[in-house]
C-alpha cells in the first residue's frame, strides 16, 4: 500500500499545500481546516490498509455490513445503498490508480474485488469515520475557539 511512514503532520503539510488560496495563508481557520482534515485522512486510512490487509488475507469476505445500520444516524452523508458502496468503491480505486506512482512497483490494491456484501460493511466503517467538508470545517471552528495551534508540536 502506498503511504508508508504518514502521519498527520505530514498529510497536514499536504492539505496546507492544496489550497488554492494563498492570500488566506495566515488565517488560523485555514490550518486548523487543514489539520482536521489531515487527521481525518489519517484515520481514515487505517481503515483502508486493515481492508486491504483483509483483502489479501481472504478475511474480508466474511465481513458483512451491520443490520442495525441506521442511515439517519449520518444525516451528512447519503443513504447507503449498494449502488453508493459500488460508487465509493469505484472512485477510491480511480484515486488509487491516479496515485499508482507510490506503489513502488506493487499493483493498485482494487476494492472492487470485495463481495457486494463486504463493501457496504466497509462503507459503513469508513462512514463511521470520514467527515464531510461541513464536519471539517465546524470541527476546525470548534478547535480555533477553543484556542487551539496548529499544527500542533509532532509528538517525540
Amino acid at each position: 500500500m502506498p503511504y508508508y511512514n504518514v502521519n498527520p503532520h505530514t498529510l497536514y503539510q499536504s492539505c496546507i499545500s492544496a489550497d488554492w488560496d494563498w492570500s488566506q495563508r495566515d488565517d488560523p481557520m485555514v490550518h486548523a481546516r487543514a489539520w482536521v482534515e489531515a487527521e481525518n485522512t489519517y484515520e481514515v486510512w487505517k481503515i483502508v490498509q486493515d481492508w486491504f490487509g483483509m483483502i489479501e488475507s481472504g478475511e474480508a469476505s466474511s465481513r458483512y455490513p451491520d443490520p442495525y445500520w441506521k442511515d439517519e444516524d449520518y444525516p451528512d452523508k447519503a443513504p447507503l445503498t449498494q449502488d453508493v458502496a459500488d460508487e465509493f468503491i469505484e472512485e477510491m480505486d480511480q484515486d488509487f490508480m491516479l496515485e499508482k506512482n507510490r506503489f513502488q512497483g506493487r499493483l493498485a490494491p482494487e476494492f472492487s474485488r470485495l463481495p457486494a456484501h463486504a463493501r457496504i460493511a466497509f462503507v459503513q466503517q469508513a462512514y463511521g469515520v470520514i467527515k464531510t467538508s461541513v464536519e471539517i470545517k465546524a470541527e476546525a471552528e470548534r478547535r480555533v475557539e477553543e484556542g487551539e495551534t496548529f499544527p500542533p508540536k509532532a509528538a517525540a
